[in-house]
């Protein structure tokens, strides 16, 4: 039980941080973007220790629809499919993968979807959403 709770420490206080450099307008859609992973990636820093491990994600998606006209239409459902975890150790990540962290065979993905979008001033927005995570949602 002690194991499970510090993964799932470990794992509430995941830092991702998705690096969006350019986003590809859907077709037929002006107001609908994807992530373009050519210029886009998904990293994480978790302290381990007295050091941080750094990490990504290779398989995610990412969908941002912007309503001009209406904010409050607005949405952002980000997907990662938790078995892309990179560490650039493959020890670590199978243990990522594990039952003791992410547990994949179970909670295949982590997702994000917002519930709210408000305007923080100029072109910047705050995003308020899920995070689910092996099941848990925060």
């Amino acid at each position: 039980m002690k194991r499970l709770t510090a993964a799932t420490t470990a794992i509430a206080t995941l830092t991702v941080l998705a690096t969006v450099a350019c986003l590809t307008p859907a077709a037929h859609a002006a107001t609908t973007f994807t992530a373009d992973k050519a210029h886009t990636s998904v990293s994480f820093a978790v302290r381990h220790m007295m050091s941080q491990v750094r990490g990504s994600f290779t398989d995610f998606s990412m969908t941002i629809v912007k309503d001009d006209a209406n904010l409050a239409g607005s949405s952002v459902d980000f997907r990662i499919q938790a078995t892309s975890v990179n560490t650039a150790s493959e020890m670590r990540d199978k243990h990522l993968r594990s039952e003791d962290f992410f547990f994949v065979e179970k909670f295949p993905t982590i997702t994000f979807v917002s519930t709210s979008i408000a305007a923080a001033g100029g072109s910047d927005y705050t995003v308020t959403g899920d995070l689910t995570i092996r099941g848990v949602t925060r």
